[in-house]
């Protein structure tokens, strides 16, 4: 009987061993991932952070974030993230770019209806100062 169910103790010995042999490459893993994560995290919640603004300042959201990426001239996002988190591996910064870029656009749509709704209320300003002297 105790011969029987050593082969068994072998098994278990070598499962237990194969176990702990993937948890020490996942634990390396993700030690050489953490860098890159807590500089992501760190500009990411900065972003947030300074895009976070009231309803009737959003438009400035685009300034904001220019002001945290400060892209030089001719700078594509994948340069300015590159540059902002350089111990990020490639997939997360593809996925940073990603989320920079649509935070940029959505931004940048804010302060082009902004300065439409601008336009537009000086025209009808405009329009209204001119019916008003029409009609003396």
């Amino acid at each position: 009987m105790l011969l029987s169910s050593i082969p068994h103790l072998n098994a278990k010995r070598e499962a237990s061993t194969q176990r702990v042999s993937v948890m020490t490459k996942e634990e390396e893993r993700i030690d050489r991932m953490l860098p890159g994560l807590r500089q992501t995290y760190d500009l990411l919640a900065l972003l947030v952070e300074q895009t976070d603004l009231p309803e009737g300042l959003r438009y400035v959201a685009d300034q904001a974030i220019r002001g945290i990426i400060r892209p030089p001239d001719g700078e594509n996002y994948e340069g300015i993230v590159s540059r902002m988190v350089p111990l990020a591996d490639a997939e997360l910064r593809r996925e940073v770019t990603a989320a920079v870029f649509r935070l940029s656009r959505q931004a940048g749509m804010l302060k082009v209806m902004h300065d439409e709704v601008e336009r537009t209320q000086a025209d009808l300003a405009a329009l209204d100062t001119y019916r008003i002297f029409m009609t003396r």
